[in-house]
């Protein structure tokens, strides 16, 4: 008979929401123990933009962490037809390279005590008010507190049995251009929620692509109507839009990130929705409250964001907006709003 090894709280995932909760768990003086199934650094699908909201939460958990980035200061739209508005903003994006930004939260999480297991979880099940973990390897693991933070297709959501919100399917290539600086969004009316975009980083330019009903093999005809065609590896990754939240909130199995469907329906931001979500649950086992609780206005914020999406991504609304945006006059509302948008 396989012995059972105990583990008090097991966090699924080594992203930033897994990391961020893992972090302030350890440095309350928690046994916290993250599980992932690849070894870090690891490559990551996401154009890496850390939104001044989300630069500054990072701060305000890990103090005055180092990590490269690249600062990025202003935003262009495009459609096939060239630009159509440009933003100067109050306070930069920093565009992170994800393999990067992930691993030096990792090693913060680490610095504070937190356990690091690399292995495949094969099946989840509940026992005496224990949640079970049994690896590839045959070893069970048992918890008090089992939080999922491993994606969009996470593995603990798949166990509980809910039903996955829509995704949208986005697909990117890296190169090793330097010389962008701006974040440029190219829009298309046939787009179904979702844009081209070029993200550059501090080691590359990131070009990327998708919608809800994106498919891989429309990435180089998409990219190509825009003049974007770099070389390279086509990889994607689901990101969970239009959450609902209509799944039970377990006390003792917790999803946050993707794993939870936190994201920002409109622009595809997802990392400030990993790290607040962290931090939430984190601060629902340190205060022993309610986790769905403690994250109601993070599950408000995505809901609104679900109904803006709605709005902006219809036909009749983008016809407003081009036309919109090429009133110069409006140039200086339309900025503030960009500015108010990325930074609360």
């Amino acid at each position: 008979m396989l012995s059972i090894t105990h583990k008090p709280i097991i966090i699924v995932g080594a992203g930033p929401s897994g990391t961020t909760c893992g972090y302030l768990l350890a440095k309350a003086g928690y046994d916290c123990t993250i599980i992932d199934k690849v070894r870090f650094p690891r490559e990551k699908t996401c154009g890496g933009g850390l939104t001044p909201k989300a630069h500054k939460l990072v701060k305000d958990i890990f103090g005055d962490i180092k990590y490269d980035y690249l600062p990025v200061k202003r935003l262009e739209f495009h459609t096939a037809k060239g630009v159509f508005a440009a933003f100067e903003l109050d306070n930069e994006i920093r565009n992170v390279a994800r393999e990067d930004f992930d691993k030096v939260l990792l090693d913060k999480y680490v610095e504070a005590g937190g356990k690091v297991i690399t292995a495949r979880i094969r099946k989840i099940r509940e026992k005496d008010d224990k949640v079970l973990l049994t690896m590839e390897d045959k070893q069970i693991l048992s918890c008090d507190t089992l939080i999922g933070a491993d994606g969009a297709n996470s593995f603990v959501r798949k166990y509980l049995r809910l039903v996955y919100p829509k995704t949208l399917l986005m697909m990117e290539k890296k190169n090793d251009d330097k010389s962008v600086r701006d974040i440029v969004i190219y829009f298309d009316k046939k787009y179904d929620c979702g844009y081209t975009y070029v993200f550059p980083n501090m080691k590359q330019t990131i070009v990327g692509y998708g919608h809800l009903k994106a498919t891989i093999n429309e990435f180089g005809e998409e990219i190509g109507r825009f003049g974007l065609n770099p070389e390279g590896k086509v990889k994607g990754a689901y990101i969970p839009a239009f959450e609902k939240f209509r799944y039970p909130f377990k006390k003792n199995i917790i999803l946050i990130g993707d794993a939870g469907g936190y994201v920002d329906s409109v622009t595809g931001e997802g990392l400030y929705y990993a790290i607040k979500t962290g931090q939430n649950a984190a601060v629902s086992i340190i205060e022993g409250r309610d986790f769905k609780e403690v994250n109601k206005d993070m599950i408000r914020r995505v809901k609104k964001l679900n109904r803006v999406a709605r709005i902006f991504y219809n036909r009749l609304f983008q016809d407003s907006f081009y036309k919109i945006c090429t009133v110069k006059s409006l140039h200086p509302w339309l900025t503030k709003i960009a500015n108010y948008y990325i930074a609360k």
